[in-house]
């Protein structure tokens, strides 16, 4: 966080660090200012013209570009023990993935080419946003609750408490997972719809929700409170122009993780492959259900079958007008 707010500019002042950090008495001033000297002194790396704010002295790297971190531990070699840490985990691909490209990130610097991982992101996400997720990130990890200014998709803007929990990345979106003082539940932010985010002096509410399974029951982000339903469907084996129709598809890439195939009662159907997921019904459910067109038929719950039904009448019924 300081070594952030040395980057900037415009600089930083001891009491803006010491507001940022939501410090408290075992954290004083003087202290910070003692780092900041020490820093200085051992890396000669401050800018001593930067002038004061407030009457109080602006502090900021000479070198914008500069990072303390970098003073300690190269980049490379922080990156190759990384990796060497996540060659211990196999067992996820996710390590796996992220291995080889921190390991393309050093031969880059030497060998530059053609990269062989990408991954896809919104170029959106840069500037203001960039700097509130890993305002975000060091909350999580310090345990300091945010005030958190959100505007939602209709325009209304609301300011609350939020005690961060959990970051995740869906349909190239991320979002905040954290305890609500308003709502005094866990609830979802889009991190783009999130205008500015502090920290604040209160005591951090402790996490009781293992991560590791929250989203098990549903797929995306949206927790709907309702009861784990088994949705029946059919999947067309051949199409148009898809001769396996989505079946193949869905069996390498399955919609989730409870996915099971069912022998239909009268025996195999060569057009047809009969399927079930059990999960909470959200709007994501719908969408990704909706994405299949003709290969996907709904058969239960009958709520769900009669929302694609509504769903597809409506579209008919613009198409059809001239």
């Amino acid at each position: 966080m300081i070594d952030r707010l040395l980057r900037n500019p415009n600089g930083t002042t001891v009491r803006e660090i010491w507001d940022e950090l939501s410090c408290d008495d075992e954290v004083s001033q003087d202290t910070i200012k003692q780092e900041l000297q020490n820093w200085e002194e051992t890396y000669n790396c401050m800018d001593s013209t930067a002038g004061l704010r407030n009457r109080r002295r602006v502090w900021k790297y000479k070198d914008p570009k500069f990072t303390i971190f970098q003073q300690e531990i190269t980049q490379a070699e922080f990156i190759y023990e990384t990796i060497n840490e996540l060659g211990k985990s196999k067992a996820n691909p996710m390590y796996m993935m992220l291995k080889y490209y921190l390991l393309q990130l050093t031969r880059s610097r030497e060998n530059p080419s053609n990269p062989i991982i990408t991954f896809q992101y919104r170029q959106e996400y840069e500037g203001n946003q960039i700097d509130t997720m890993e305002s975000i990130a060091d909350a999580m990890f310090n345990r300091k609750p945010l005030c958190v200014r959100y505007k939602d998709y209709q325009e209304v803007e609301e300011t609350l408490n939020v005690h961060p929990y959990h970051l995740r990345q869906y349909n190239d979106r991320w979002f905040l997972f954290g305890w609500s003082e308003a709502d005094q539940a866990i609830r979802n932010f889009p991190i783009d719809r999130i205008k500015d985010v502090r920290t604040i002096a209160k005591e951090f509410r402790p996490c009781d929700v293992d991560f590791d399974h929250y989203f098990d029951d549903f797929i995306g982000v949206s927790d709907v409170k309702t009861d784990v339903q088994t949705v029946k469907f059919k999947v067309k084996k051949g199409g148009e122009y898809d001769k396996s129709g989505s079946y193949n598809y869905i069996i390498s890439k399955p919609l989730h993780n409870s996915q099971d195939e069912l022998m239909p009662e009268g025996g195999e159907d060569k057009d047809y492959a009969l399927m079930t997921i059990d999960v909470k019904i959200n709007y994501e459910l719908k969408m990704l259900l909706f994405s299949y067109h003709e290969n996907i038929e709904v058969l239960e719950p009958l709520e769900l079958r009669q929302w694609m039904r509504e769903r597809i009448n409506n579209m008919k019924q613009m198409y059809d007008e001239e």
